[in-house]
């Protein structure tokens, strides 16, 4: 988490309404629409790893780490990244991000 979030920033923005756009993007709370959304707010986050370790201390989510899953969890989760890896032929940059952090999982 820390080598994916530290130093991160960026924004979150809001809106009042969102015409879904029927693609699924798998992002818990998040939203993609087909037409132009009107933003209502946006708050800059200057540190993403800082703010999830924040919300986390505040109990607005809970995060639950590597070393505490089991083993069976661990599994599934190099399942899933091999399966990630060979699917997204069409996206190099998630290739990318899956092998530069995966890459024990990946060195095939």
């Amino acid at each position: 988490m820390k080598k994916t979030y530290k130093g991160v920033s960026g924004y979150i923005y809001f809106a009042e309404s969102v015409t879904d756009s029927g693609i699924e993007i798998r992002i818990p709370n998040a939203a993609s629409s087909s037409t132009p959304v009107t933003v209502s707010d946006s708050e800059f986050i200057s540190d993403a790893y800082e703010a999830i370790l924040e919300a986390e201390e505040k109990g607005f989510i809970s995060i639950l780490r590597y070393c505490e899953i089991p083993e069976k969890m661990h599994d599934w989760i190099e399942r899933t990244i091999l399966k990630e890896y060979e699917e997204a032929t069409n996206h190099p940059e998630y290739r990318h991000f899956l092998k530069g952090n995966f890459e024990d999982i990946l060195s095939v």
